[in-house]
């Protein structure tokens, strides 16, 4: 599954920086004041997961 696809699935969208061979993820919930919460936890969970079965290190 791809990373906008599970930001659509959680209706939690984060900001991405593409480079060469690197992908940086901002996650962030600007109604809490930037503090975490659980659905920025379950978002970063699951691109991790998208991202070891794409052959990421």
């Amino acid at each position: 599954m791809h990373i906008a696809a599970i930001q659509d699935d959680l209706g939690h969208h984060s900001d991405a920086t593409l480079g060469y061979r690197t992908l940086h993820v901002s996650i962030s919930s600007s109604d809490l004041g930037g503090r975490v919460a659980e659905h920025d936890i379950e978002l970063a969970r699951r691109i991790e997961a998208a991202s070891t079965a794409h052959g990421a290190v």
